[in-house]
C-alpha cells in the first residue's frame, strides 16, 4: 500500500512540474531612465504569476552581461545578441515574452512578442503606446501590454 501511495505521490509531482509553463521576460530599449525597465519587467512578472500553472523568469541587462561575459571568458569569442534563446532553453523556459520600450513624440511605444523557446517562432504579438509620467501610467501600460500578449490569449483558448 505504502509504494502504491508512494508511486501515486510521485506521478503527481511529475506532473505538476510538467505541466507547469514558463515564460522568459526580457525588456529591452534604449531609454533614458533605466529603472522605467526594471519597473516595467516587474510588473509584467507579476502579472505573469497571477496566472495558475504559469512561472516567470526575469532576464536583464545585467544578467544577460554576466553570461556574455563568462562565455567570452571561457571561449575568447562574442556572444551574438541572439543569446537570449539560447538562455532560455538553458533555463527550461518554454516561451520568451521579448519586450521593447521606444520613446516617440513624447509617448512610449511598446512592442512586445511571445516568442516559442523551442522553435522562435512568434506566436502572438501586441503593441500599445501610451504616456509614462508617474508609477501609475507605467503599471497601466505594463499591466496592459501582459494581457494584450499573454493573458487574453490565454482566455481565448
Amino acid at each position: 500500500m505504502k509504494r502504491i501511495i508512494l508511486f501515486f505521490s510521485a506521478w503527481i509531482i511529475l506532473f505538476s512540474a510538467v505541466a507547469e509553463t514558463k515564460i522568459t521576460v526580457y525588456v529591452s530599449g534604449q531609454i533614458e531612465e533605466e529603472n522605467i525597465k526594471k519597473v516595467f519587467a516587474s510588473k509584467i512578472v507579476t502579472a505573469i504569476t497571477k496566472v495558475p500553472d504559469y512561472t516567470a523568469v526575469e532576464l536583464n541587462e545585467n544578467f544577460i552581461g554576466s553570461i556574455r561575459d563568462e562565455h567570452s571568458r571561457q571561449t575568447g569569442g562574442e556572444v551574438s545578441p541572439d543569446d537570449i534563446i539560447e538562455i532560455n532553453k538553458k533555463y527550461g523556459s518554454n516561451y520568451i515574452a521579448a519586450i521593447e520600450l521606444t520613446v516617440l513624440f513624447d509617448e512610449y511605444f511598446v512592442t512586445s512578442h511571445l516568442i516559442e523557446a523551442e522553435t522562435t517562432k512568434i506566436i502572438q504579438a501586441y503593441d500599445t503606446s501610451g504616456p509614462i509620467n508617474n508609477m501609475a501610467q507605467l503599471t497601466t501600460l505594463a499591466n496592459n501590454v501582459a494581457d494584450g500578449l499573454i493573458i487574453a490569449p490565454l482566455r481565448e483558448a
